[in-house]
């Protein structure tokens, strides 16, 4: 197994994978983009290096919605957002690190458009350049944002097809290396989008998420998370993460903070309080059009027969710890000119998806 995976990616890979039996994983390799041939080039990188301890990372995770009209100038609008000085919710703490970026529901035309961006170029290793290790038959699927600061300490990218899939879901992996010595240590993030739907999808569901769980808690792992859309959408399901065997990052949260009446937050994740006039608003406000329940991802862009729900989550086992989420993408829609606004022109009638966006911020701990 060794010799095979240095040869498809590179490295010198060991695949640390769980007992039980599994599709075969896709190993693939990340990309970065090479200013000299003017082209996305795979990163050779046959010693990856042990991550140096580190304040803490953020991941952001959104479903971009694949079906709706103009994918490639929504995906632009998306990302004029996330990076634009002015607006950005990545960039308005100086010292927060750029975060890993997932995507689910990638339209395949839009790859385009993403390896041509200018700040993605500059900043970012991807795990896809091109449809080719999606499952088969996929008409839309999933990629990884890696910064170029993490790529160095990266030792493999694999795929695992969903169980039970009807759909071609699949589960993307990221192994990031914390330690080598006096064995292995990683931190193993996956990005994914559960099966749709009732009927067949509430029972693919819960295997689903168990074989992801599966991967997240193999014997070097350290620390597993797995950030994407859950599809929580039947009775039962908000217990699934414990169910096997991972916590939900929105309910440690809640727990962890002082919850105000109003459903603003209060603390600074060590269960500390913030001063008076520093609370954190993480609810959905009347203002911002999202309903009563500060969790909800989905269901108001644009609202539709079935009720806003909490479908994407940020679940994780081992040595981690949570300090903020906020979502993203509230209210955003799609000018002509690739930009996101949010006034009532007819031009900007078009949501930039039907889903929030994820920004959290962790910590990792022994």
């Amino acid at each position: 197994m060794r010799s095979i995976l240095q040869r498809l990616t590179g490295r010198p890979t060991v695949m640390h994978l769980p007992k039980a039996p599994h599709q075969p994983p896709v190993v693939q390799s990340l990309y970065e983009f090479d200013e000299e041939p003017r082209s996305w080039t795979k990163i050779i990188n046959t010693s990856p290096s042990p991550l140096e301890a580190i304040s803490n990372l953020r991941i952001l995770s959104w479903n971009i919605d694949f079906v709706a009209p103009l994918p490639m100038l929504r995906l632009q609008s998306l990302l004029a957002h996330l990076f634009s000085e002015s607006e950005s919710p990545l960039l308005n703490n100086s010292t927060a690190p750029l975060p890993i970026i997932l995507i689910q529901e990638l339209h395949p035309a839009c790859f385009s458009a993403l390896a041509a961006h200018k700040t993605v170029r500059e900043t970012y290793a991807l795990t896809d350049i091109s449809e080719a290790s999606w499952p088969k038959g996929a008409r839309y699927g999933t990629v990884t944002l890696v910064p170029k600061s993490l790529a160095p300490h990266v030792t493999t990218v694999f795929r695992t097809r969903l169980p039970e899939t009807v759909m071609n879901r699949d589960a993307l992996y990221v192994d990031i290396l914390l330690s080598s010595a006096p064995k292995p240590r990683i931190f193993r993030v996956a990005n994914t989008h559960l099966e749709s739907l009732a009927g067949h999808g509430t029972r693919a569901r819960p295997l689903q998420l168990a074989s992801i769980a599966q991967f997240l808690t193999c014997e070097v792992v350290h620390t597993g998370l797995v950030a994407g859309d859950m599809n929580d959408i039947s009775a039962g399901e908000p217990e699934l993460p414990a169910t096997v065997g991972l916590r939900d990052a929105w309910q440690d949260l809640r727990k962890l903070h002082n919850v105000a009446e109003d459903g603003s937050i209060v603390g600074d994740g060590n269960g500390k309080d913030k001063a008076e006039g520093e609370t954190e608003d993480v609810r959905c406000t009347e203002s911002s059009n999202c309903g009563e329940d500060e969790g909800h991802t989905w269901g108001y862009q644009p609202p539709c027969g079935f009720p806003p729900r909490r479908l994407d989550k940020v679940l994780f086992v081992g040595g981690m710890n949570m300090v903020e989420m906020e979502r993203v993408g509230v209210g955003l829609k799609v000018d002509s000119a690739g930009k996101g606004g949010d006034d009532k022109d007819e031009q900007q009638e078009l949501w930039v998806s039907d889903h929030f966006g994820l920004l959290a911020t962790i910590v990792l701990v022994e």
